[in-house]
Order: structure tokens, then sequence, then C-alpha cells
């Protein structure tokens, strides 16, 4: 992180964003959580998965990995239809260990 304002560092917030309202519901594989339940018929849970993805390619700790937002919103609108793979964001997946009696920021593989 330099601290200078580019495109990338909107990316990353932005990626911030989403992952800040989705976090918790894509570990738990609810993802369909976020959707109004009035929308949820007219959703698509694989499109929502997507969503989290791309949030997670936003947050890279790198810019360099990051995609810049016209890309974002092609991948947002499924105009790229193979997403790449991301590395967990930096600032907060970490291992959780047997001490983590409630867990909020770690991560189980």
């Amino acid at each position: 992180m330099t601290g200078k304002v580019s495109g990338k560092s909107d990316v990353y917030g932005y990626g911030v964003l989403l992952l800040e309202m989705a976090w918790k519901r894509w570990i738990e594989n609810k993802t369909m959580n976020l959707v109004d339940p009035k929308l949820r018929d007219t959703c698509d849970e694989m499109q929502m998965q997507r969503y989290v993805r791309v949030a997670l390619l936003c947050v890279q700790d790198s810019a360099r990995d990051r995609s810049n937002m016209s890309a974002v919103l092609s991948m947002l609108n499924s105009e790229i239809a193979e997403l790449p793979w991301s590395n967990f964001p930096s600032y907060g997946a970490r291992p959780c260990s047997g001490d983590d009696a409630y867990p909020t920021d770690c991560v189980t593989f």
C-alpha cells in the first residue's frame, strides 16, 4: 500500500465495501441471505457467489493483482465468463486456532 489515490484504490475500496456486507454469509455458504427476501425467487445463487468472488478480487493486497473498474463491471455483468482465482485478502483472513472460541475474522480450510 502506497497511500496514493488511483483507480486501483477505488477498486480496493469497492471490494472492501462488498466484503463488509457479504463475508460472514460467504463463509457460512448463505450468500442468498444478502438478497431481499422479496427478490430471492428472481435471483440466482451462483450469481450472488460470483459477486462475492469479484469482491475478493478487488481487495488483493498488491494493486497490480487488482483489476481496473471497467474489468470489475465486466465481471459483474458476466461479460468475463471465467473469473481469475484470488488470494485471500491479507487484512482479514487468518487461520483459526483452537483458542478462538468465537472467531469472526479467521478462515478454516
